[in-house]
């Protein structure tokens, strides 16, 4: 059966109805236009959500890249791929679904497909039966009280007094509404009819659905969740349906009008940063997240990735300024490219005066913040020296530790808030326009699927990389004075103190160690 495609009804069916002027006619006359608006929007309400769940049907199997997208074609790619999630073994797994009190509640098991799309497939079904259901009981009734009002509006302005302008515009807007209506009685009896052939057709697409899962688990594999022993979709479904669909897919007009939504839900997304990259290959802690509209649940998410962007931060800090300090110095030309020795090449080239500086504060951090020094390297260390010092200052370190803290505790209860269908029953994903709706519960399941993934991989980073480059920089911190004060004065230019060092004897080895540590500094200076 060919039906319409959604994407094209739903402006000319959501956004020309009009809504009638008030306040400018008689008390009566008034009262029946905001009976007439009220109707008006009753219906729009219900038929906004019915062809927002279809659509989210659609698109969740992207049968939307199809010409004719029909709620068939998505039931059926819906059973396929809940069996490539069961390792093409549906019926062995549990998988069963079954259309109950008249073919409009279908009760599921998904066996092991852990794919969130797909459980939320089925409730998103069961929601659009519902809705569907309340539509078809209640449209043919508005269609005959907007007649009747219109009735009673063209008597009453029969008088003179009552037919000024805004009666005869609003005499228009009804009878533009009611034929809007009507047409969308037209839609919800077709969008019925498919729901007849669904009922006759589910059992088939049941049975036949591991047939082909099993061929497509072959081809498109799965991939495992994380502390589960379930499955989602490894491959991206339009590459599958594009591949498996035997007939007409849409055409560019319908491309073209989906990219325009694309490219309109990108101005109001927020301009989000995602961290950064010196090129050094250091691992860092993973935070990106998606923004998905619902600021209740962006939220949550962005708590979680907050904890982890800071320590990201204060990871990339440690490594980059350790980096960029033995570049300067040239440690790394010696035979111990550690930051130890870089200080130390730094200490070497203060002057009396400048030692005296330092001795009259309180520490050698506050010594050095009170000094400017001639050399641009060497005061480019100075600051750079001055900012990894305060990387470890013991108000930071324990909310980094806090935070951690918050993050393995927090992390679990996000997903255990949002990973089911929660979502659905909030008031900011109810507002949202049909279309982003679609686009939230991607957004939303790469999240979920982002947090699991990173739980591992931060905890390990944290308890190895990060662990390692605290303890190492609060044992430099321990030497920091020892050091200072066995360092002499040299006449030396700054950029060959380190001659008064051992050199490294392998060549390409430092060589290797410049290319790398110098497009590392160019790269800060130019974020900086």
């Amino acid at each position: 059966m060919g039906c319409t495609s959604s994407a094209e009804t739903i402006p000319q069916s959501l956004n020309d109805f009009q809504q009638l002027k008030l306040g400018t006619q008689s008390i009566e006359l008034t009262q029946l236009f905001l009976v007439a608006n009220n109707l008006i929007n009753e219906v729009q309400q219900l038929y906004k959500q019915v062809e927002g769940d279809r659509l989210i049907l659609l698109r969740i199997t992207k049968v939307s890249l199809t010409a004719y997208q029909t709620l068939i074609d998505a039931f059926g790619f819906w059973t396929r791929y809940v069996s490539i999630c069961n390792l093409g073994k549906g019926h062995q797994n549990g998988v069963f679904y079954k259309l109950e009190n008249d073919g409009k509640y279908l009760t599921f098991d998904l066996g092991l497909c852990g794919d969130l799309k797909m459980q939320w497939f089925g409730e998103i079904l069961n929601d659009y039966f519902q809705s569907l259901q309340r539509i078809t009981q209640i449209i043919p009734n508005i269609v005959e009280q907007l007649k009747v009002i219109l009735e009673k509006v063209n008597r009453m302005t029969v008088n003179v007094q009552e037919k000024n302008q805004v009666s005869r515009n609003n005499i228009s807007l009804l009878k533009f509404n009611i034929s809007f209506t009507k047409i969308m009685n037209i839609k919800i009896i077709q969008y019925n009819e498919e729901l007849e052939l669904l009922n006759n057709k589910y059992k088939q697409f049941a049975e036949n659905a591991d047939e082909l899962g099993i061929k497509l688990y072959s081809k498109y594999g799965v991939r495992k969740l994380v502390n589960s022993e379930k499955y989602c979709l490894k491959s991206k479904i339009n590459i599958i349906i594009d591949q498996c669909f035997r007939g007409e897919m849409r055409s560019e007009i319908q491309q073209d009008m989906q990219n325009k939504e694309k490219e309109r839900r990108k101005l109001k997304k927020p301009a989000w940063t995602f961290g950064d990259d010196i090129g050094i290959g250091i691992k860092k802690f993973p935070f990106r997240i998606r923004w998905t509209g619902c600021q209740c649940v962006d939220h949550s998410f962005f708590i979680i990735s907050n904890y982890l962007e800071n320590h990201s931060k204060h990871l990339l800090l440690l490594r980059k300024l350790s980096v960029i300090l033995r570049y300067l110095t040239q440690a790394y030309k010696t035979d111990d490219d550690t930051l130890a020795r870089a200080w130390s090449i730094f200490c070497c080239y203060l002057n009396q005066k400048e030692r005296t500086v330092i001795q009259n504060n309180m520490s050698i951090l506050e010594g050095i913040k009170r000094l400017k020094l001639k050399d641009e390297y060497a005061e480019k260390c100075r600051i750079y020296f001055i900012q990894y010092i305060q990387l470890f200052d013991n108000e930071l370190i324990q909310k980094l530790e806090q935070e951690w803290q918050y993050y393995l505790e927090g992390q679990e209860k996000v997903l255990s808030l949002w990973s089911k269908n929660q979502i659905f029953s909030t008031n900011e994903y109810k507002q949202l326009d049909i279309h982003d709706k679609y686009y939230a519960l991607t957004s939303m399941s790469k999240n979920i699927y982002a947090l699991q993934n990173y739980f591992p991989l931060a905890t390990k980073i944290y308890n190895t990389v990060y662990q390692k480059k605290l303890v190492k920089g609060k044992d430099f911190l321990n030497q920091l004075q020892s050091i200072y004060i066995s360092s002499g004065i040299y006449t030396l230019q700054f950029d060959k103190l380190y001659t008064l060092n051992k050199t490294e004897d392998d060549l390409i080895k430092v060589k290797n160690k410049e290319i790398k540590y110098k497009y590392a500094f160019s790269k800060f200076e130019r974020k900086g």
